[in-house]
């Protein structure tokens, strides 16, 4: 009787040992399924870090690089300066014009391309003169129908400076000058040493500052 249960024990115990081996095999599929999910949440977390370092360094930078140019910046302003508010810089095509709501814009759509400087008695269209203050130029406009009092002065009082200023005639304007630069204005009862602080102060202080040679 013994030797016909003998094989019925063998074959619980090579049960047993299936058994054991299949939640080995599954406790350590298990742990590598762990493993693999801690070694991937290190991953996103690395990741994470990353990203967060590399934000916080551009912003560092920006502010720096904001620091710096503020730094640079000319601070100075001339009393009374008038500073319309910014109106952008598109362009426009060659030949289009465009319809401003001031005698003297500071700013705005302009001509794609830029007047020379100097005296320009003959006149200036308001397109072209944007884009030279764009370029750090002073436009000093003055009343035609006092051309004979204050554009020689105007033209003498120029001669100190070798760039980026323009004088020329503005039928449109009721004082009898009136100085642009990007994004300020100042009007003036006569040429004197308070017309020649504004191209001072202002002269290239435009957006980009492009020689422009009297």
């Amino acid at each position: 009787m013994a030797k016909r249960k003998q094989p019925a024990r063998k074959k619980k115990a090579s049960g047993e040992a299936a058994e054991k081996a299949a939640a080995k095999k599954a406790r350590r599929a298990e742990r590598q399924r762990l493993e693999a999910e801690a070694r991937a949440q290190a991953a996103r977390k690395a990741k994470l870090r990353r990203s967060a370092l590399t934000a916080a360094g551009v912003a560092v930078l920006a502010l720096a690089g904001f620091f710096v140019f503020s730094l640079f910046q000319p601070s100075t302003e001339v009393a009374g300066v008038e500073k319309p508010v910014s109106l952008g810089r598109d362009h426009l095509l060659q030949g289009e014009t465009f319809n401003y709501a001031s005698a003297t814009p500071t700013s705005g759509t302009h001509a794609p391309s830029a007047p020379r400087c100097g005296v320009l008695a003959g006149g200036l269209p308001l397109e072209f003169a944007v884009h030279a203050l764009e370029h750090g130029v002073v436009v000093v406009w003055y009343r035609p129908d006092l051309e004979g009092d204050v554009l020689p002065e105007l033209t003498t009082m120029i001669e100190a400076w070798k760039s980026n200023v323009i004088v020329a005639p503005n039928p449109r304007i009721t004082e009898p000058l009136v100085a642009t630069a990007w994004n300020r204005l100042k009007r003036f009862d006569a040429v004197g040493p308070d017309v020649a602080e504004f191209i001072d102060v202002y002269r290239r202080r435009g957006p980009e500052d492009v020689t422009c040679d009297i």
